[in-house]
């Protein structure tokens, strides 16, 4: 059964979840591929957030890495906020220095308030 994304956002962020899974086990696209049985481009696509569909090689790629389902389909839009900072980042590219300086200016305040306790 395949599933339309909710959201344009939701395939990126599930491809960029791969991606990370799959490097932090030190696979290449064509290692994954020969376990996964799955193309190493169709993987490749996905993992660049050029799909629009959730298909059963996604849904293997998934299972393999242990992605959750809940995680692959999010219910609405994002709640909580490194997801929330992440969607930011895929919207609006190169927003990184400046959510670092907001962060710089926080901790800034919090050590002038005696540390942050």
């Amino acid at each position: 059964m395949t599933t339309r994304f909710k959201h344009p956002t939701d395939i990126r962020l599930l491809g960029r979840r791969i991606m990370e899974a799959r490097r932090a086990r030190g696979l290449t696209l064509e290692e994954m591929s020969r376990l996964v049985d799955v193309h190493y481009t169709q993987i490749s696509r996905i993992e660049r957030g050029q799909a629009a569909l959730l298909s059963k090689n996604m849904q293997k790629i998934c299972k393999f890495l242990d992605i959750s389902e809940t995680r692959i389909m999010p219910a609405g839009p994002p709640t909580d906020l490194p997801q929330r900072v992440e969607e930011l980042i895929l919207k609006w590219p190169g927003c990184e220095t400046l959510l670092l300086s907001i962060l710089d200016g926080v901790e800034a305040a919090l050590e002038s308030r005696g540390g942050g306790n």
